[in-house]
């Protein structure tokens, strides 16, 4: 299943124009749950100041995290994947 944390309505709905199958959407980050077959994808402008902490403990139980990031960046990239994250996107 494909879990998407997001604040943004446009996101939200570039999402459902671009999956083809069965999309959760939450608005704020509850823990993640490393379940097999379960991709977590997180809009970061969503959350500046939570997603830090978040996914620190998502990557520790060592679910499948995806971050779709508005502007992205090198730096942010190396960060992000440092921490463990798999994927990192350009939003749109």
């Amino acid at each position: 299943m494909l879990i998407v944390y997001s604040q943004s309505r446009s996101f939200e709905a570039h999402i459902n124009t671009v999956v083809d199958g069965e999309v959760n959407f939450r608005s704020t980050l509850t823990p993640a749950v490393a379940c097999p077959g379960d991709v977590y994808l997180v809009h970061a402008a969503s959350f500046p100041r939570e997603l830090s902490n978040w996914l620190a403990n998502a990557c520790k139980m060592g679910a499948i995290i995806g971050i779709a990031d508005d502007s992205p960046a090198i730096e942010n990239m190396l960060a992000y994947t440092e921490a463990g994250v798999h994927g990192y996107f350009n939003a749109y």
